[in-house]
């Protein structure tokens, strides 16, 4: 499916307002298609919908439960816990949506999933600017932005999905990470899959 323009432009956008609104551009200029009236649902379903819309990211939330599978809840992971956060991952993420709309529904999530690594390298950028500490690679951090986040998609992507046992139920997010991080690292391209390919 070749993706137009209006479309690469919204999924470039990581501002929820600004991508509703290039949402409702791109809809009235192609009309409500199958992928537009999907990438409607996908964006309901992540950032909510009426009075709700905004409050939350569902999506980075699916990106925290992982970090949280890995890390924080290494301590006390039990087969029921991980069950449970992966049932909260598979819904946050629409996973549902790969199944049901075939091969449409695949590539428009690995476009949301490419977004959603833009948006975390956006915030990794941001805070090692501002002070804070986010993903692993704020300020506190002394490695370099393309290392850090290097680590942090070889984490949540590949050793993540492959310790819970879910690499084929999560491979639209692994090859969206994958993708989005060499994109805008493409230094780093060659030694990033040779990582994860060793």
């Amino acid at each position: 499916m070749a993706i137009s323009a209006a479309a690469r432009k919204y999924y470039k956008e990581t501002d929820w307002k600004k991508r509703g609104q290039l949402l409702e551009e791109l809809i009235r200029e192609e009309g409500m298609t199958e992928e537009n009236a999907l990438r409607r649902k996908i964006y309901d379903g992540r950032y909510g919908t009426g009075r709700k819309r905004g409050k939350a990211d569902l999506f980075m939330r699916g990106w925290m439960s992982l970090d949280y599978l890995q890390s924080g809840g290494g301590f006390f992971r039990t087969d029921r816990m991980i069950r449970k956060e992966m049932a909260g991952i598979r819904k946050d993420w629409q996973l549902s949506a790969a199944e049901e709309y075939g091969r449409i529904g695949e590539e428009l999530l690995q476009e949301e999933f490419r977004n959603l690594t833009h948006l975390c390298i956006e915030i990794s950028r941001k805070s090692r600017m501002g002070g804070s500490n986010h993903f692993g690679a704020g300020s506190g951090d002394h490695r370099p932005l393309g290392q850090a986040m290097e680590d942090e998609i070889c984490r949540l992507a590949y050793e993540v999905p492959k310790l819970l046992g879910a690499e084929e139920e999560l491979v639209l997010f692994t090859r969206a990470a994958s993708r989005e991080f060499c994109e805008q690292f493409p230094e780093r391209t060659d030694g990033f899959y040779r990582r994860v390919m060793g």
